[in-house]
């Protein structure tokens, strides 16, 4: 396993949604085990998905938890950032209850001096120095000081469920690019995206398929392979991550395999462009 296979298959998006198989996992992981690059990279897709925060507010998804459970208890890296953001989360929500402090009103700047007198007004004095520490060994100090984020990070783990990815319906096209294309609009917080579409006929369960999303220059963003459609009206669906992508048209087609797994003539068309709104 290489990494223009690793980046061609998207293998690390595939591993942290546990949708790689057996084997396919076994040899990642044997790779993971001695290449820094990946595994950097495997940090930054939990960054990136905010895993640490979603498993600490109990809002990972089956196939997240899947993943991120084992690989917290393995990772020195992950479980130190995950034991300072639960005593962080801790220390702010009884501080809060307690009136111990107050946080900043929208568009509202506190310098550090503001911050230390909302702690130092606690009714308890050893409960405020705790949090003055927790608050000056953190190792994201720079961003804890940012308002507009301390809130949404709290509002974020204050939400009974995890935010579920926006899903789009593809439109069958049989000009490519030229077709109708769906438009996709993503923020900054669409961290994933599903693409759901469909084939004009009946499908056999036993078929396999590839999806390849080129952009407009042609070049090979993604592809998937062995796909098979699911439910009642045989539907295919792609979780696809944003970071993957810019503002562009794109074209996703899709291959009946033959027994040999190869790309047979028959293809479908599905084009699309993707904005982004911030």
């Amino acid at each position: 396993m290489d990494h223009d296979s690793i980046q061609r298959n998207n293998t690390i998006h595939k591993y942290v949604f546990s949708s790689l198989t057996p084997d396919e996992k076994t040899t990642f992981e044997a790779h993971l085990a001695s290449c820094v690059e990946c595994l950097e990279e495997l940090h930054r897709a939990i960054d990136d998905l905010e895993l640490v925060d979603k498993f600490v507010g109990r809002k990972l998804s089956p196939e997240q938890e899947s993943f991120f459970v084992p690989h917290y208890f393995g990772c020195d890296r992950c479980s130190a950032t995950i034991k300072d953001t639960e005593k962080l989360v801790a220390a702010l929500k009884d501080a809060a209850r307690r009136g111990s402090f107050r946080l900043p009103q929208s568009g509202e700047r506190w310098s550090f001096r503001e911050w230390l007198d909302s702690l130092l007004s606690s009714r308890t004095t050893v409960l405020a120095l705790a949090s003055l520490v927790l608050l000056l060994t953190y190792p994201s100090l720079q961003w804890l000081f940012n308002s507009k984020h301390l809130e949404r990070q709290i509002a974020e783990l204050q939400q009974p469920q995890a935010s579920v990815p926006k899903e789009y319906s593809l439109r069958l096209s049989t000009d490519g690019l030229r077709g109708e294309a769906e438009e996709i609009i993503l923020s900054s917080r669409d961290k994933l995206f599903v693409l759901n579409f469909n084939v004009p006929e009946k499908l056999e369960k036993t078929f396999r398929y590839r999806a390849e999303i080129l952009d407009a220059a042609g070049k090979l963003v993604s592809q998937i392979d062995g796909l098979q459609p699911a439910g009642e009206y045989d539907t295919f669906s792609l979780t696809c991550s944003r970071s993957a992508f810019k503002p562009s048209a794109y074209l996703l087609n899709l291959y009946l395999l033959d027994a040999n797994l190869a790309s047979t003539s028959k293809v479908f068309f599905y084009p699309f462009a993707i904005h982004f709104k911030d």
